[in-house]
């Protein structure tokens, strides 16, 4: 079977190991099973050649071997070949991010999870705290005015499906189950038998795009990088930061403690691209709110179905009159409007209906109000951790991720700002200001701007 790839022997960690050779052995068992016996061993001598070239250092030519082996092969054998070292590869970094967050949870559970210092925000922050000369007034303002902004971008050279992305996914999940219910054998039979079949399914799939990406498609896989990993990643990272606070304060950070937010410049960077117009712009912040308003559904249903509790606040039920559960009648409008607006969005751009604005959520505060409300209440009526639950978290969605869920950055070519400029001096005063110095361009552009005239 395919066990470990050049470096197998440097990997440090005994999970690691044991999840590298693991996913070898499945990638090993379809690849023989798909391909037959000749081709699977075929891979095996050449992950052994490779092997063996690594063990000796004195060996001046250490691929004269492999190239022997495989110079004389026909071309469909030499890409199922590369195929097959490209995806065990794919599953070493996936095996290193699971190793990565079994050290996280180790860290968190007893903190020997890992050698290395300040790898989690948490350590840094730990540090910062038993570090006598930093006030804990001023650790806590330093991290209440935190401002990252994270933007987004693609390359058309990007080749890896979506897909094969979400293929990837559930092997992450079904390594993470495994690692839970190792001492269940028959349910670790039974997630075995849905990793072969992933890894088959894989094995199976065109991993390669075979057409250039639009920037519309461009927009779709950032979108996705949302939906697959930051939508759920944001409220962890917030919640784990609070937790420090409260640990090392005994206070929580403020609740609109909101210091992440995403920008992209997919369907918005003109800088040398043609195709991104005004049109695509559009396109794609309507798939933006689409894409939004789905992901805030699904969560508003959640939060629903969860919050059957009939003592609420005055507040909630002077909207709702005297009704069994108050919370979801509450909320349903919200959720009800959200589910609205993404198939409105989607009847526009898929059968060019005309996109009633009147009707869509249009601003992220249409979401905040009512959830503080219902906060309020919980907190007023002895349900604190439910308000610091779910519902907190999807206040932290809210903020970071707004209606768009990043911000569209325009980005154009200078050009064309400054033939916009010139129309307009040559209109307005009568000059030239493409003839200008730089030094004037600047003097006046900033006399203008300063006094909001252009």
């Amino acid at each position: 079977m395919i066990k470990r790839d050049l470096y197998y022997e440097r990997i440090p960690t005994k999970s690691l190991r044991e999840d590298v050779r693991y996913l070898g052995d499945i990638l090993g068992r379809v690849i023989k099973k798909q391909e037959g016996q000749s081709f699977f061993k075929l891979v095996e001598d050449t992950r052994l050649l490779s092997k063996a070239n690594l063990a000796n250092k004195h060996v001046k030519d250490p691929f004269k071997n492999i190239l022997n082996k495989i110079k004389n092969l026909n071309p469909q054998n030499t890409f199922k070949l590369a195929r097959a070292f490209n995806h065990f590869m794919n599953f070493i970094n996936l095996s290193e991010s699971i190793d990565a967050s079994r050290n996280l949870d180790e860290y968190e559970n007893n903190q020997k999870g890992t050698k290395n210092k300040n790898i989690f925000i948490d350590e840094i922050f730990e540090e910062l705290f038993k570090n006598k000369k930093i006030s804990n007034s001023k650790i806590y303002n330093l991290a209440k005015n935190l401002n990252i902004g994270v933007v987004l971008t693609a390359h058309p050279t990007e080749v890896k499906r979506r897909t094969l992305i979400q293929k990837y996914h559930k092997i992450i999940e079904i390594l993470e189950q495994r690692d839970l219910l190792k001492k269940y054998p028959s349910k670790i039979n039974i997630l075995d038998k849905k990793l072969y079949d992933e890894v088959t399914i894989i094995w199976n799939t065109d991993e390669l795009k075979r057409f250039k990406p639009t920037p519309s498609d461009e927009a779709r896989w950032g979108l996705a990088v949302i939906e697959d990993s930051l939508w759920e990643t944001i409220p962890k990272v917030y919640r784990r930061l609070n937790d420090i606070f409260v640990k090392n304060m005994g206070k929580g950070l403020p609740k609109n403690f909101n210091p992440i937010e995403f920008g992209s410049w997919m369907g918005g960077d003109r800088d040398g691209n043609p195709n991104v117009t005004a049109m695509v712009t559009k396109e794609v912040v309507l798939l933006s709110r689409w894409e939004a308003a789905k992901l805030y559904e699904k969560q508003l249903t959640k939060l629903l179905r969860s919050l059957s509790m009939s003592k609420c606040s005055k507040k909630i039920l002077r909207k709702t009159g005297k009704v069994f559960d108050p919370y979801r009648v509450f909320l349903r409008p919200l959720r009800d409007k959200m589910r609205k607006t993404h198939i409105l969005i989607k009847e526009h751009l898929v059968n060019k209906k005309p996109l009633e604005e009147k009707k869509l959520l249009s601003t992220k505060e249409e979401i905040l109000a009512p959830l503080r409300i219902v906060r309020e209440s919980l907190e007023q009526n002895q349900s604190e951790n439910i308000a610091n639950g779910d519902l907190l978290d999807l206040m932290r969605r809210a903020k970071c991720f707004g209606i768009n869920l990043a911000k569209l950055d325009i980005r154009q070519e200078s050009s064309r700002h400054s033939q916009l400029i010139s129309e307009i001096i040559k209109k307005k005063y009568k000059s030239n200001y493409l003839k200008w110095s730089e030094d004037k361009k600047i003097n006046f552009l900033s006399t203008q701007i300063k006094n909001k005239k252009i």
